[in-house]
């Protein structure tokens, strides 16, 4: 069997999170400030939460890349704690919480304070599909009330933006279709004007497994074959109608928009194509000019996989499994930090680890809903200087999919791994 028909993990069934629990140059300057509605230089005005090394800046026109002048000639080690530093947080490796992290649940296990809390952005407008857009009133209310959330528990906002699957997971036939792309940059609009407005640092994590899908269809390894309809929208009349188009696209939008927004794309090192191709395709895409790089160690709790208890845990992949914190038998972390780390350095991007596994540590096979084995986390919290030596700014917990392990049915793990952490934190270098 291929590959690509034994990678059937990659329609995730991501009902779960479609409904908010809430808890280059300058050209045509004059068309592109009434396109984005914004032109010259802004100033960042605060961080998440008063914080001892909360910071402050102000950052220039976007450079012909659409990169940040936020990390210049920083040496790459040192870009993780720079970033931590922008969005006024603490300069060790942070620690998030994504879905399942519901307000209530982290009243109740008295966890008062948190880096970083992550919330899915999902489906295009005219689909047939609620969309975020829809989730509270008055449309696009719902990014103002995820980064009101974050800041009750002194957290950054991190936007994990999932339009691309609107027509399911692995379709990407909406990247031809001009009234698709004409709503996908009108919602992504709307979600940097909330963003801006609310004047606080946040994190935009741009499509996950999208990036692995495009790669497919990518002739030779090339992003310009893959054809998205650009130029359609006013903004980026003037950029072509490939993928690295609609990467240039979207980064010129976050700059003008919202320059406190930091935008990271997310690799799709899925054992189809070797890591050191990945980093090729996704330096070609333009990864290296944004500011952060998403990376993921299995979308949910290896104990689901071994039961192969929903259709989202029966896919065979050498990830798919238990590692070995031993570090002696494949698959191991060693080696999965290994990759890790060429991103980092061939990109030159800090590194946050996304929906990292919450279950825990047992010695057999399998388990229960909500309740499935997993050793990621335990070793992440006992190994963060491992993390930060390959580049890591933070790592994110959180289920995948529904009956993963999640905050509220991990046994307080978590919240003991967290506070013992905060008592001995692994500085950034």
């Amino acid at each position: 069997m291929s590959r690509l028909i034994a990678r059937l993990w990659l329609p995730r069934l991501r009902s779960g999170h479609d409904l908010p629990k809430i808890g280059l140059s300058r050209l045509g300057g004059a068309l592109l400030c009434l396109a984005l509605a914004a032109c010259g230089s802004r100033q960042e005005t605060g961080g998440a939460a008063p914080r001892p090394t909360q910071v402050s800046e102000t950052r220039a026109d976007p450079a012909p890349l659409f990169s940040h002048s936020l990390y210049g000639a920083t040496p790459i080690a040192q870009r993780p704690r720079q970033l931590a530093q922008a969005l006024g947080l603490p300069p060790r490796l942070l620690i998030g919480l994504g879905t399942g992290a519901e307000a209530t649940e982290l009243q109740r296990q008295r966890i008062a304070q948190i880096d970083l809390l992550d919330r899915y952005f999902n489906h295009v407008p005219g689909e047939g599909k609620q969309t975020w857009l829809d989730w509270v009133s008055p449309p696009g209310q719902y990014a103002i009330q995820v980064s009101q959330l974050a800041q009750r528990f002194q957290a950054v906002p991190m936007v994990t933006l999932y339009q691309m699957a609107t027509r399911g997971d692995g379709n990407l036939s909406g990247l031809q279709d001009p009234v698709f792309m004409q709503r996908y940059w009108q919602s992504l609009r709307t979600l940097l004007s909330r963003l801006a407005s609310t004047r606080k640092p946040a994190l935009l994590h741009v499509e996950p497994d999208f990036w692995g899908y495009a790669h497919r269809l990518a002739s030779h390894d090339n992003p310009d074959s893959v054809v998205v309809k650009v130029s359609i929208d006013p903004a980026c009349a003037d950029l072509p109608d490939h993928l690295r188009g609609f990467a240039s696209c979207l980064l010129r939008m976050a700059r003008q928009l919202a320059p406190q927004v930091y935008v990271g794309f997310a690799p799709s090192d899925w054992d189809e194509f070797p890591t050191t191709r990945v980093i090729r395709f996704m330096h070609a895409v333009g990864a290296a000019h944004t500011d952060f790089v998403s990376m993921q160690t299995l979308d949910g709790d290896a104990g689901c996989f071994e039961a192969r208890a929903a259709p989202y845990c029966t896919r065979e992949s050498p990830q798919a499994r238990y590692w070995d914190d031993a570090n002696q038998r494949r698959p191991h972390f060693a080696e999965h930090l290994e990759r890790a780390r060429q991103f980092h350095t061939q990109l030159g991007l800090p590194l946050i680890w996304w929906q990292t596994p919450m279950g825990q540590p047992a010695p057999e096979p399998g388990g229960k809903t909500g309740r499935w084995r997993d050793n990621r986390l335990a070793y992440f919290f006992a190994h963060p200087q491992a993390l930060v030596n390959v580049g890591a700014l933070a790592v994110i917990f959180s289920r995948a999919n529904p009956g993963n392990t999640d905050l509220s049915t991990d046994g307080g793990q978590f919240a003991r791994a967290w506070s013992h952490y905060l008592k001995h934190p692994t500085p950034l270098p």
